[in-house]
């Protein structure tokens, strides 16, 4: 079976709510192109923050779900994350780590295993990428005052969880 299809989660509870998701046969007007234009502005952002940080945009997501999984874990856990097969996370590890975003050493337990670590100046992409998108929040939260932020997240969580339920059961 191949690595990808059981992937791991960065937000456990998005995996776990998505996978007990009631199907629905029609959403209510709006909602499913209000998805659309926020999955399309996602891509929109994390492409410009790419760009901004001169670089490419899985090298990027690499960096991201690195943060995101506490700043070090194993290649093989980084490729399930991101739907990713050893030999497309291999060259962007390598760039990684020439650019000294990154560091990979042997695990210190498993002598078969890497490691890869987020070094300070990836640290420091990685806070930039937060920032950019902790503004982002505060934005969407200042337009919506009838909302508190914690209903707003709820929306976007289930969103989410929607989405991510739908991804792991696209019927080809």
């Amino acid at each position: 079976m191949s690595p990808l299809v059981h992937r791991r989660c960065v937000d456990q509870s998005i995996c776990r709510e998505s996978s007990r998701l009631s199907v629905v046969s029609e959403p209510p007007d709006g909602v499913a192109d209000a998805l659309r234009a926020l999955i399309f502005a996602s891509n929109r952002f994390r492409a410009g923050l790419a760009r901004s940080l001169s670089l490419g945009l899985r090298d990027a997501g690499v960096l991201s779900a690195l943060n995101d999984l506490g700043g070090q874990a194993r290649p093989s856990v980084l490729a399930e994350t991101l739907y990713l097969s050893s030999g497309t996370l291999t060259p962007i590890l390598e760039r990684l780590e020439r650019s000294e975003l990154i560091l990979r050493t042997p695990h210190p337990t498993d002598g078969r295993a890497t490691l890869v670590t987020l070094q300070a100046e990836g640290r420091r992409v990685s806070r930039h990428a937060m920032s950019a998108i902790t503004d982002a929040a505060t934005d969407f939260v200042a337009q919506h005052p009838e909302f508190s932020a914690a209903q707003l997240a709820a929306l976007l969580r289930s969103a989410a969880v929607a989405v991510s339920y739908r991804a792991d059961h696209v019927d080809g």
